[in-house]
């Protein structure tokens, strides 16, 4: 078992026995959802809250705020970014403390 699955693994058992809600965050067009699709086959009952693929542009402030209520209405426990730098610590250090996780 690779180092990636080894960590999915880990947090499948630890966020099932919680009853974890998780969604991804990032990738291009349709990424989040295959990575889903495999996950889920890894890992039964795993339970996925949302995905979102944003656009490879800045968001405007409107799309941005979308995003942020489209999570928080997701009631997702865990949130998965991938995004490549410098998007990446843009996008969460912006957006930490207006979605309810940290």
């Amino acid at each position: 078992m690779n180092w990636t699955n080894h960590f999915f693994a880990s947090r499948h058992v630890w966020g099932r026995k919680k009853g974890y809600r998780h969604f991804f965050y990032g990738g291009a067009e349709g990424v989040a959802e295959r990575l889903v699709d495999n996950l889920i086959n890894q890992f039964p009952g795993m339970e996925v809250a949302g995905t979102y693929s944003p656009p490879f542009r800045p968001l405007t402030e409107e799309e941005d705020n979308e995003i942020v209520r489209m999570i928080n209405n997701s009631e997702a426990d865990v949130i998965w970014v991938r995004l490549g730098a410098p998007n990446v610590e843009s996008t969460t250090s912006t957006n930490t403390t207006l979605i309810g996780h940290t």
